[in-house]
């Protein structure tokens, strides 16, 4: 999906005037709409509160022949005819569109500042954020938008991914501006606003530019146009912005400037996601170009004693049918934090209601091809370990227990031993698990390891308390193992975060369980 997004500072001036920078805003229209957006969000149109009049629809209806639109504008008690948003979208797309007011402070609610829609995948808002004003007089009603805004989002990201967009009035670092040394009191560079938007994105949200190109300077998408040079000289702020639900930052592909030609002011931005089934987007790439079939899902229920019955096996059906294979055996085993990793051979195990399974058992091995590997995960780690050249596939169950017995290692050593593996054919993949900021243990945990050579490197304290990172202490584990680092693949996902998948910490003693399957074919 493409969306644009740019404050067009008055979208009447731009279809009706004939002044020269009414001229330059159709030429970006004209390229915005080259683009083939799926959706322009258009900030600041300063329509009055009825909307697009007579002749404004007549133009629309040309110029954007392709797409429906919604609009809110300014109304009572608020000023005529300021701020404003509009969206664009093609037609056949079906959006839930909500006009939300958050509780903000003066006429803030009232100025026709946010439009939201809602799609099956992902919410989609866009924002005029307030100014602080000439002589920041407007600042602390700032300051209290921002936490209401943070708030908003928030409540969104409970639901479902987020795309948020728009002018947000802040130039969050000083690589975002030109000259932040004299601007440290101007609005949209003080520190009350910069740390606002840090605030905003420890809620969990990614500013997409810099999570594509990182600490890039000079790129900007605003220039004053009250300064004839500002654009010729770059003397320009970066106040526009794509941010996105953490848990789907992975997903954007572009996050860019449009190129609005000598027009100063405002330039348009975009966006390309790539919005994929999440039954699709959690397949290893790394594992299916190996040959490894593969899927993670958040459970709808408890895998762990088959109390659900006929529920739990159509899911799993549901689950080989989404992967398209129909293996001769699925395999599970009942896991209790053990080192024992099970054999198996297409007969072995005990009868169980989706194949077979093993009960205290927390690994899974195999030399057979069409015999499907079911680990059952919330916050702990699963690991696939494979060696292509010998045919054997592996998968572990790794939460801090586990890493303590080494049961990654553990299972190398019955590669090797049992199937003549050499470690310069293993590959490995580590699972989803929950991040090391939301993974609070205490003192006998950390304790536990300290046999551990490297303990460091995946213990940390925040605020006082020890958390683990189960990832690192995993990728540990493989490394002094002796598998080379270049063979091992890591899923950024954490399950704390994402709410597509269940996490025992996030979701108390009634937390679900998330699955992962893997074959060779």
């Amino acid at each position: 999906m493409k969306i644009i997004s740019w404050n067009i500072d008055s979208i009447n001036a731009a279809l009706t005037s004939d002044s020269n920078r009414a001229k330059m805003s159709r030429e970006v229209l004209a390229t915005i709409l080259k683009e083939d957006p799926d959706i322009i969000a258009i900030q600041e149109t300063k329509l009055p509160k009825n909307g697009p009049s007579k002749k404004h629809k007549e133009i629309m209806a040309e110029i954007f022949a392709d797409y429906d639109y919604v609009f809110v504008s300014s109304e009572e008690p608020a000023r005529k005819g300021y701020a404003g948003n509009m969206a664009f979208y093609k037609k056949g797309l079906e959006p839930k569109v909500t006009f939300p007011k958050i509780d903000a402070p003066d006429t803030m609610d009232f100025e026709g500042r946010i439009i939201t829609l809602e799609f099956e995948d992902f919410f989609l808002t866009q924002v005029y954020t307030p100014n602080a004003g000439g002589e920041l007089k407007r600042l602390p009603l700032r300051q209290i938008w921002d936490e209401k805004y943070g708030e908003y989002l928030s409540s969104l990201d409970e639901i479902k991914p987020v795309i948020a967009t728009g002018d947000f009035n802040v130039a969050h670092k000083e690589i975002d501006l030109a000259n932040p040394e004299s601007n440290r009191m101007s609005a949209g560079f003080t520190d009350e606003e910069r740390q606002g938007f840090t605030n905003l994105l420890s809620r969990g949200f990614t500013d997409t530019f810099r999570h594509i190109h990182g600490d890039v300077e000079g790129v900007y998408t605003w220039w004053a146009q009250r300064v004839r040079t500002s654009k010729i000289n770059n003397s320009g702020w970066r106040i526009d912005y794509f941010i996105v639900s953490d848990r789907i930052k992975d997903n954007v592909t572009e996050s860019n400037m449009v190129d609005s030609g000598e027009r100063q002011d405002h330039t348009p931005i975009l966006l390309e996601v790539n919005f994929e089934k999440w039954e699709n987007k959690m397949k290893s790439k790394f594992l299916e170009e190996n040959g490894i079939i593969n899927l993670i899902s958040g459970m709808e229920y408890s895998l762990s004693y088959a109390k659900e019955g006929d529920k739990v096996r159509d899911y799993v059906e549901d689950m080989l049918e989404r992967m398209e294979i129909e293996p001769d055996e699925i395999y599970s085993c009942i896991q209790t934090h053990t080192d024992k990793i099970a054999y198996c051979d297409g007969g072995n195990g005990k009868d169980f209601v989706y194949g077979r399974n093993f009960p205290d058992t927390d690994g899974l091995v195999t030399d057979k091809k069409n015999l499907a590997l079911l680990l059952k995960f919330a916050d702990c780690t699963p690991i696939v370990l494979y060696d292509k050249k010998k045919e054997v596939l592996s998968i572990v169950h790794s939460g801090w227990r586990g890493a303590k017995k080494k049961i990654p290692a553990k299972t190398i050593e019955k590669m090797k031993r049992d199937f003549g593996s050499d470690l310069k054919d293993i590959i490995a993949y580590i699972g989803p698990s929950i991040d090391i900021e939301n993974y609070e243990v205490g003192e006998e945990v950390y304790e536990e390891f300290k046999d551990f050579k490297n303990r460091d490197n995946f213990f940390k304290k925040i605020k006082g308390t020890w958390h683990l990172s189960m990832t690192e202490v995993n990728k540990e584990i493989l490394l002094e193992s002796g598998i080379n680092e270049s063979k091992i693949d890591i899923c950024k996902e954490s399950t704390y975060k994402n709410l597509d998948l269940h996490s025992a910490r996030r979701e108390g003693k009634a937390y679900g369980l998330n699955s992962m399957i893997v074959m060779m074919r």
